[in-house]
């Protein structure tokens, strides 16, 4: 990734540079960078969040990039993180454009036809089922904080980490919706 980095555009960002790639190869390259923004993701609101608000989503979300069961991921950071923050971040982001808590940030995910927005901090995490509720977009440069929580099909706030409580319902939305499990034991801590 360093190297694709140094070179490279972000071919989440570029995908017509990208073209001649061969698709298996370019997926490849979609899944190492989804673990390095997961990754990212929790590195940067280890820094700033309790313990409690990213061990368990940190085990959560890692269950389903290992099992290859999330298409695309996206940090999208709002406008108070550090420059420092974000020279660490080798590929692309997004911003959030309108006034958030400034040290907020979120995860946009793809699995399959849903959308997820994992909010950092206390931030519930939000699914989008259809394309009714107008879902985020992936890859997306800048965003309003509001079309990254308005309108999603389910809102599901992280109370009950230690029981799976949480965790339950996201994997249950997701089974219903998509007919993907990822087995409890891989992401129960």
């Amino acid at each position: 990734l360093d190297l694709l980095a140094k070179y490279f555009k972000d071919p989440r960002s570029y995908r017509a540079d990208w073209g001649g790639v061969d698709p298996e190869a370019y997926d490849v390259i979609l899944r190492w960078l989804a673990h390095d923004d997961l990754m990212f993701f929790f590195d940067v609101i280890g820094e700033s969040a309790k313990e409690s608000h990213w061990k368990y989503r940190k085990a959560f979300w890692k269950a389903y990039l290992q099992a290859k069961k999330i298409d695309g991921v996206w940090v999208v950071f709002s406008g108070g993180v550090s420059g420092a923050m974000l020279r660490r971040k080798r590929n692309g982001y997004g911003l959030i454009t309108d006034r958030a808590q400034p040290e907020k940030c979120a995860l946009v995910m793809r699995i399959q036809h849903l959308m997820i927005v994992e909010w950092s901090h206390d931030g519930s995490c939000r699914i989008w089922t259809d394309e009714k509720g107008n879902p985020p977009r992936l890859y997306e440069r800048s965003y309003d904080r509001r079309g990254l929580m308005d309108g999603a099909s389910e809102v599901i706030p992280h109370h009950g980490s230690e029981n799976g409580n949480w965790q339950s319902r996201i994997a249950r939305c997701i089974v219903a919706e998509t007919g993907i499990k990822v087995r409890e034991k891989d992401w129960h801590i």
